[in-house]
């Protein structure tokens, strides 16, 4: 298992022009790694990977567990390597970012954060409603079928 590498199914520039239909099963890409994210087929939500378990969260913001035979157009995978930075509290996102990145000793590397516990705050996130139609344009898609959701309760 190689922490060091990332692997990317699929590219942006596949997307821009509308190709969204899957071309890699779930149960594929995680050969690859266990943690990351992507979208399914049709663009429909935003995927997540924890742990080797996938999760779909779609426009409403329903979430779901995802099935191994689903597909993705795209998706980046790696195999996670936690490092502990111990407890942080009482940090706004740039004093969040400045202490991880002072505690890890790196500035220079792609990091994931892997949060527990809860926040004051709402999340604000936005997130694509699955296209049926395959060869619309992604311009023309995030115009019109994003939703923002706003996720008050956090834990």
């Amino acid at each position: 298992m190689n922490t060091d590498r990332l692997y990317q199914h699929g590219t942006l520039a596949m997307l821009v022009p509308g190709l969204f239909a899957g071309t890699q099963k779930i149960e594929e890409l995680l050969q690859h790694g266990n943690t990351g994210i992507g979208t399914l087929t049709g663009l429909d939500g935003e995927l997540v990977i924890i742990d080797s378990k996938v999760y779909q969260v779609n426009a409403q913001g329903a979430v779901r567990e995802v099935g191994s035979e689903e597909e993705v157009p795209f998706a980046n995978v790696h195999y996670q390597a936690d490092k502990s930075v111990g407890k942080l509290q009482g940090l706004d996102l740039s004093g969040f970012q400045k202490t991880v990145l002072e505690r890890l000793q790196t500035a220079n590397l792609l990091l994931q954060y892997a949060l527990r516990g809860g926040l004051r705050r709402c999340i604000h996130a936005r997130c694509c409603r699955n296209s049926h139609r395959i060869q619309r344009l992604l311009k023309q898609l995030q115009v019109k079928k994003n939703s923002t959701l706003r996720i008050s309760r956090v834990h």
